[in-house]
């Protein structure tokens, strides 16, 4: 295995646990985020085999839901840039 990896180049201990515990942290948090499109899609494909037209037709509304989302986060992204260029800053 390569001897230049990130946590091999930490020398002190301590420092390579918090550093070990962060990631971990970082990523688990990332994989309990379960938004509501992803529920509503899930319960859809649940529904495949005893009711396959109720099972495309709430499959069809997450997918609507996910792309309104996605067009309003797009939108927000381009405000925020915008008003950066400008010099407001804002979060």
């Amino acid at each position: 295995m390569h001897e230049k990896t990130t946590l091999n180049q930490i020398k002190n201990t301590k420092t390579k646990w918090l550093f070990s515990f962060l990631i971990l942290f970082f990523f688990t948090t990332l994989n309990a985020q379960v938004s509501a499109v992803e529920k509503i899609a899930s319960y859809g494909y649940s529904k495949r085999f005893s009711d396959s037209s109720a099972s495309k037709k709430i499959q069809r509304q997450a997918l609507n839901l996910a792309k309104k989302k996605r067009i309003l986060t797009m939108k927000l992204f381009v405000i925020r840039i915008s008003r950066l260029r400008k010099g407001v800053y804002c979060i």
